[in-house]
């Protein structure tokens, strides 16, 4: 093993061969398409229906998504070691143990039927929450191997690759779950998507076993857990992007793990709401590439700005989704415009977190960063579920001919607290990127060139015309 020296870390093993690099790249995305039909089914819309037909409502779901998201705190134990273990060995290991987490999983209804609908639920919340502490101990080593295998210059286009790639995964997963499972879906057909949710999750498993393994990087000087952990925080330029992450995930977290269960309450059938919440990542995976591109020609801001200004204005238009044809439609539409406005915040999030990156201390940046955005979305949901459980009380129940709901109430929460976040997007600025309202200009410079001389001629044309009505003298 070969040893190398900078001013800041010592380099275990030579970087990755430009052919390693795109092996590698290949086997991670496939290893990533795996991953998220798992996280559908053991922590996505495919739970939330689980949820629902063990008769779990909104108020156990918020507090699930807490326990979800909460358990990014575990990222802070693993800092250390993952700044000295291989990546790819922690990784392996914490998937082999998330999958023993969540088999009992396919207990859930017997529990159910033989202690009680609390019983089944505990079993659910212990299972989804031991996997998801085993996900977060194995994040900082998944995102350095993404930076490892992704080049600086070309970033961009290849997340947007990596991403919209998963994002088509979930449409035919979920478009195909929704048409399978029916409008009141037996427990044996959800016992049947648990199953595909495990083979997936053991063949994600599988993968990593091929990709190569990256370096790893320690500090110089030994570097103390409560150093690692609070370097972040304490780096004054990146103070600002943290902020930006927290207030982000609570907008997320008070409206976007609900938006099912208001489909539910609205009598929509279940294969409906999961076949129209598939059109979030139709919109993600349309317009990711796009985005990528854009961002590697002009920089994070102008997307994060574009992406921002979508995500405040798309949850008020919820507001309008009523129990009709036409109510459906334009939630599939909304469920598409979040899902490519927060895909592109997304992917500018993450690359302006591997820009940050310090080798020697990765692990750490990566850890706090997905610990606060994480929390955050967690809270955003818990407070939401106590809102929604406030219904009866401000007699806001959802009415299927309309009318203000509990529901709108959230929406609205969430939409002004985006718009809160566009104060900390100001902070954090790379010397190299191009202001919002030039990329604005640069994306509307087809439509400009098309029209543009049509508007020019009918202009003249009304000019004439207004000469020619002039009396003569």
């Amino acid at each position: 093993m070969s040893l190398e020296t900078s001013e800041n870390f010592i380099q275990n093993g030579k970087d990755l061969s430009r052919d390693a690099q795109r092996r590698s790249f290949r086997l991670f995305v496939v290893a990533s398409m795996l991953a998220v039909i798992g996280g559908q089914v053991f922590a996505g819309n495919v739970l939330q229906l689980i949820v629902w037909n063990l008769g779990g409502k909104e108020r156990f779901v918020g507090f699930l998504n807490f326990l979800i998201f909460g358990s990014a705190l575990a990222q802070l134990l693993i800092i250390p070691l993952a700044q000295r273990v291989s990546k790819k060995t922690l990784v392996i290991a914490m998937l082999a143990l998330a999958y023993a987490a969540t088999a009992p999983m396919l207990f859930a209804r017997s529990v159910s039927n033989h202690f009680g609908m609390t019983a089944g639920l505990a079993l659910i919340a212990l299972s989804v929450t031991g996997r998801q502490v085993c996900m977060s101990l194995s994040n900082p080593s998944w995102m350095g191997l993404a930076r490892e295998f992704t080049p600086e210059k070309r970033r961009g286009r290849l997340l947007g690759t990596l991403r919209t790639t998963w994002q088509s995964v979930i449409v035919i997963m979920l478009l195909a779950t929704g048409l399978y499972l029916g409008r009141q879906p037996a427990w044996a057909k959800l016992q049947v998507m648990i199953v595909i949710g495990l083979i997936a999750q053991l063949c994600r498993l599988l993968v990593m076993f091929g990709v190569s393994q990256p370096p790893t990087r320690q500090p110089v000087q030994a570097v103390s857990w409560l150093q690692m952990v609070t370097t972040p925080v304490r780096d004054a330029a990146y103070r600002p992007y943290l902020w930006y992450v927290m207030f982000y995930g609570i907008a997320l977290g008070l409206h976007e793990p609900f938006r099912i269960f208001y489909l539910l309450r609205l009598q929509f059938g279940q294969n409906l709401a999961l076949i129209a919440s598939c059109f979030i990542s139709l919109g993600a995976a349309a317009t990711l590439f796009a985005w990528g591109k854009l961002a590697d020609r002009f920089g994070n801001r102008g997307v994060f700005g574009l992406t921002l200004a979508g995500m405040v204005v798309t949850p008020l238009l919820w507001l309008f989704v009523r129990q009709t044809d036409w109510g459906l439609y334009l939630a599939m539409a909304l469920f598409a415009a979040g899902g490519a406005f927060v895909s592109g915040n997304g992917l500018v999030q993450t690359r302006y977190l591997f820009a940050s990156l310090k080798p020697e201390l990765d692990a750490a940046y990566i850890a706090v960063t997905y610990l606060i955005i994480s929390l955050a979305v967690g809270l955003g949901s818990l407070i939401s579920s106590q809102i929604l459980g406030l219904a009866p009380r401000l007699g806001l129940q959802v009415r299927p001919d309309g009318g203000f709901n509990v529901y709108h109430l959230t929406f609205i929460l969430a939409s002004l607290v985006f718009l809160m976040t566009f104060h900390f997007r100001r902070k954090f600025r790379e010397p190299t990127e191009t202001p919002t309202l030039e990329v604005a200009a640069e994306l509307t410079r087809p439509l400009r060139v098309v029209f543009g001389p049509l508007l020019a001629w009918t202009r003249t044309n009304e000019t004439k015309s207004n000469d020619d009505d002039k009396p003569t003298p």
